[in-house]
């Protein structure tokens, strides 16, 4: 895998250097958020050999570079230091308009109660199958699950806000 020709490839069609406002990298991803979005190649990137794929989100370019690979490429194109490498969430939620800055706001409060939510909701789904198969609980053991299950759906609007 020729690491230089990817990075080569990556500045190109994402508009230079200069369109670059930050990028950052996590395990497998290079992600970047650019100046002018105008000046991106979306088919350019898609087409980069070597790459896992390519996708826009949340005001980030994210190129699929792969475990390892990743950290080289980065450090390639910011070989000279040159290019802002923190703070691409907060540069990503600047260039986005009032409704998705809305749904954003929405998203950033109910995602963290997912995992509750989703544990709940088999708490419940086991108690109720257990409870089908005439299993009978003991008024403590219900009580407890009732109390651990529905404390989340209570407390939801607690929550929430």
């Amino acid at each position: 895998m020729d690491f230089n020709k990817i990075a080569q490839e990556v500045v190109k069609n994402i508009g230079g250097k200069e369109n670059i406002a930050v990028m950052e990298h996590c395990a497998t991803r290079l992600r970047i958020v650019a100046k002018d979005n105008d000046n991106v190649s979306v088919e350019g990137l898609k087409a980069i050999q070597g790459i896992g794929g390519y996708f826009f989100q949340s005001g980030q370019h994210q190129i699929i570079i792969g475990t390892g690979k990743v950290n080289k490429v980065f450090a390639i194109i910011n070989s000279q230091g040159d290019i802002k490498t923190e703070g691409a969430k907060q540069e990503a939620y600047a260039n986005l308009n009032p409704f998705q800055k809305g749904l954003r706001a929405l998203a950033d409060v109910f995602i963290p109660l997912i995992p509750v939510l989703v544990a709940t909701g088999l708490c419940m789904g086991l108690r109720g199958f257990v409870l089908q198969l005439g299993v009978t609980l003991s008024p403590e053991v219900l009580t407890l699950t009732q109390v651990v299950t529905d404390t989340v759906f209570i407390f939801l609007p607690a929550l929430v806000v």
